[in-house]
């Protein structure tokens, strides 16, 4: 069995999977990168361009499939499977998205929705570092901050039904976060304290591209930062991301203290800095709460990089559709 990874539309990126054991073909579009693609805040849900492209992705993945496609998933920070609409809190202050009348323009099939850290988290348990393993936590470092739990082989939807939303868990600073509480995780490590920074430190970006922190996608702002601090070397914003790392091991540590994991997985666009995040994280992690305490947890980057979301979507559609369910692991990346 293959799987097709297509990238060559926008920001999208889209997995058709093809082989012996399936009847037809199957396509998962990941709906985090439209966020990505459409966050420029703040911009209307409904606008044209953000239409246009969902439609023009879409459209060119049935086109391009070898044979019939039975089934869409789109999985993408806020969908829901109970729900047929995109929540975006980079869009219009939560607006929804219809995603069923949108994609009803191009073609009848069926649509099927999941949440996006659900969804890697699937990816990773049967094609990345969580394969063959009962007990794992995989944390999203990207423009936010989100978690996926597998407990004794069952992949945890959260409180929420979208997977864990670690980045909303408080009390990390005084500031109040864009849903409305005070000190969540995401106020002190996320692009949005990203931006905040820069903002106060206009000689990091300069001041032409500071003015226009604002009319920028999400990504392009974050990749910004890590430029100042891969290619830059720039000492404020080295700190700058210590410290949001070190937020991030104080969150990771709970996970393990209340889970006990045998292995927590990141991924995420942060993790270009690895070399910085990674020893702050491992470091927490090991430290010792008992004496008698023995850890035997690793922590992993994800193999699985940017399209661990699409390829998240296909493999619900596979469970979903056809019934497969444990992981099989008979597939080839392309």
């Amino acid at each position: 069995m293959t799987w097709k990874i297509n990238n060559d539309k926008s920001y999208y990126a889209g997995v058709i999977i093809e082989g012996e054991k399936i009847k037809g073909v199957t396509v998962g579009l990941a709906g985090e990168t439209v966020y990505q693609f459409s966050a420029i805040n703040p911009q209307p849900s409904g606008s044209k361009e953000f239409s246009d492209n969902i439609i023009d992705v879409v459209s060119h993945l049935l086109d391009n499939s070898p044979g019939k496609i039975e089934s869409i998933c789109f999985a993408g920070e806020h969908f829901s499977g109970m729900d047929q609409t995109y929540h975006s809190e980079y869009i219009d202050n939560y607006a929804m998205v219809d995603f069923v009348s949108l994609i009803k323009k191009v073609t009848n099939l069926k649509l099927q929705f999941q949440s996006g850290i659900y969804s890697k988290t699937l990816a990773e348990r049967w094609f990345g570092k969580g394969r063959g393993i009962d007990n794992f936590a995989f944390l999203n470092l990207g423009t936010g901050v989100s978690v996926g739990i597998v407990h004794k082989n069952i992949l945890n939807q959260g409180a929420y039904k979208i997977g864990g939303q670690l980045g909303h868990t408080r009390r990390f600073s005084n500031k109040k976060c864009r849903c409305g509480r005070i000190g969540c995780l995401e106020t002190v490590a996320s692009v949005w304290a990203v931006k905040s920074f820069l903002e106060q430190n206009p000689d990091i970006l300069g001041e032409e591209i500071t003015r226009r922190l604002d009319n920028l996608p999400l990504a392009e702002t974050l990749n910004y930062y890590l430029d100042s601090i891969l290619e830059e070397k720039n000492k404020k914003s080295v700190i700058h991301l210590m410290g949001m790392a070190e937020s991030w091991a104080i969150a990771i540590r709970n996970i393990v203290d209340v889970l006990a994991p045998k292995k927590v997985i990141l991924g995420g666009s942060m993790l270009r800095a690895k070399d910085i995040i990674l020893p702050i994280i491992e470091n927490e992690i090991h430290s010792k709460l008992f004496p008698f305490e023995e850890k035997d947890i690793s922590i992993e980057i994800s193999e699985l990089g940017e399209y661990n979301g699409a390829i998240g979507a296909a493999t619900f559609l596979l469970e979903k559709i056809y019934n497969i369910p444990e992981p099989e692991y008979y597939f080839d990346l392309i």
